[in-house]
């Protein structure tokens, strides 16, 4: 059993925060091609200039190991350290493709390379249906200055690397003005709570880094 280590980094214009790093949103720099990732590459037309000071923790809690054939209960926490208030978005049914805001994603690094996470998760999600969930009004909350909110909705790993030890992050981009794809039940999303999406606050935000054994 290895102990759990997080690990904060500055990366690009990465403000260092006490157990992970936040920005706002990043520039166009494509990712790591070699990187061992499960999630999909964030849409690039959909970013914008960060938010005068907007300032987020996303903070990951990971077993110190995991085995491929069981679940596992994934907690972070999303923590508004500026001085206004936020509004942003919970993951749901997609988030993990790249097709609705949310976009989420991972990234997993052998413990002995020296690599560094690259910007926006790599890969994006295989097999899977069309169809998606439709959004609902408490899919979208504030947080004001010195709240947080555990998230802990449609978060998993869609794909997991060899047994082996490894670096890990999480990635949240809350993007509000980004196309959403798949196909929503007949009623289709709620009207108002996409109108509030679209007013929602931009960012990009990778958490702190874990160290994890995958096990077979």
């Amino acid at each position: 059993m290895i102990v759990r280590i997080l690990v904060a980094v500055t990366a690009g214009v990465f403000v260092v925060a006490l157990a992970g790093w936040t920005t706002g949103v990043e520039g166009n720099e494509p990712p790591d091609a070699d990187t061992i990732g499960a999630g999909p590459p964030t849409p690039q037309k959909c970013w914008a200039p960060p938010r005068v000071g907007i300032e987020i923790d996303l903070l990951l809690d990971l077993p110190a190991e995991i085995n491929r054939t069981k679940p596992e209960q994934i907690t972070f926490r999303l923590f508004n350290k500026g001085k206004g208030p936020v509004t942003l978005v919970m993951p749901g049914d997609g988030s993990d493709a790249g097709w609705r805001t949310p976009v989420v994603g991972w990234s997993f690094l052998p413990v002995g390379s020296r690599k560094s996470h690259p910007t926006h998760p790599a890969n994006g999600v295989l097999g899977r249906c069309g169809n998606i969930n439709t959004l609902e009004p408490h899919e979208i909350f504030v947080l004001r200055p010195g709240d947080g909110k555990d998230l802990k909705q449609w978060i998993g790993f869609s794909q997991l690397p060899p047994a082996g030890t490894y670096r890990v992050v999480f990635y949240y981009s809350n993007l509000p003005r980004m196309k959403w794809s798949g196909l929503p039940s007949i009623e289709g999303h709620d009207p108002a709570a996409m109108v509030r999406v679209q007013e929602s606050t931009p960012v990009s935000l990778v958490s702190n880094e874990v160290v994890v054994e995958i096990s077979d």
